[in-house]
């Protein structure tokens, strides 16, 4: 990531007070290129890199006086993290972790953010970047254990919505994505493949020499019907 940024506002129009209302404050690479990417997903022309920071929400923790991170009521293995998160990542320090190919079909690196880090403590919406990084631990040991030909990993990016000029075209790419994964899976792999439905991640298990998948959802509700046709191309 480019190390020159610039700190922004964005404001929306109130239509009924009639008056611009400030809504987030954030940071913006003015310096990004085309080709540099968020998710897997280039930039293309006229967009920048910009991230959302919780200043505002900092702020408020200050005047009432509540810490961000309740480390008194926090799982011991937390503490480390919320402790390094407070006292090094508000400055806009990142934690870099690299992404090996088998899991991006390239190696990359994702940056953790001081968002990402809190949202994944206070048990809010986890970003795909956590997701990254936790399938990179998962495999990690799955190599350590010897089960690296028995379960895989695939980047949920490979899956993400593809700006088309028609959602069936769009829903075409993902498929086209997966299947390259896929195309030379040897017999009795599993491949995990993890889903954000909307503020829920969910997950599919693909056996593709048995042409089944294993749809799990803590949360029980319908499968997605995006979700099975996708599997269905």
């Amino acid at each position: 990531m480019p190390v020159d940024s610039q700190e922004c506002k964005l404001y929306i129009f109130d239509e009924v007070q009639g008056g611009q209302v400030l809504v987030a404050f954030g940071r913006a690479w003015l310096e990004s290129l085309p080709t540099d990417t968020v998710h897997g997903i280039p930039l293309g022309e006229g967009n920048v890199r910009a991230r959302h920071e919780y200043e505002q929400e900092v702020q408020q923790g200050v005047q009432q006086q509540q810490p961000l991170f309740d480390l008194n009521n926090m799982n011991m293995a937390m503490r480390p993290l919320a402790y390094y998160a407070r006292s090094s990542m508000r400055q806009g320090n990142q934690i870099e972790v690299p992404i090996p190919y088998t899991i991006m079909t390239f190696e990359m690196p994702v940056f953790l953010s001081f968002e990402d880090i809190y949202e994944f403590i206070n048990l809010k919406e986890i970003s795909t970047n956590c997701i990254l990084v936790y399938m990179r631990y998962l495999e990690e040991l799955c190599r350590i254990n010897g089960q690296a030909e028995k379960f895989a990993f695939v980047s949920p990016t490979l899956i993400s919505p593809v700006r088309t000029d028609t959602e069936d075209a769009g829903m075409r790419d993902q498929a086209d994505n997966l299947i390259s994964f896929l195309r030379d899976a040897p017999k009795g792999r599993l491949y995990l493949v993890p889903h954000n439905r909307g503020r829920h991640w969910v997950l599919g298990v693909i056996d593709p020499w048995e042409d089944l998948v294993l749809y799990f959802d803590p949360l029980r509700e319908k499968k997605r019907e995006d979700f099975t046709e996708l599997m269905n191309m």
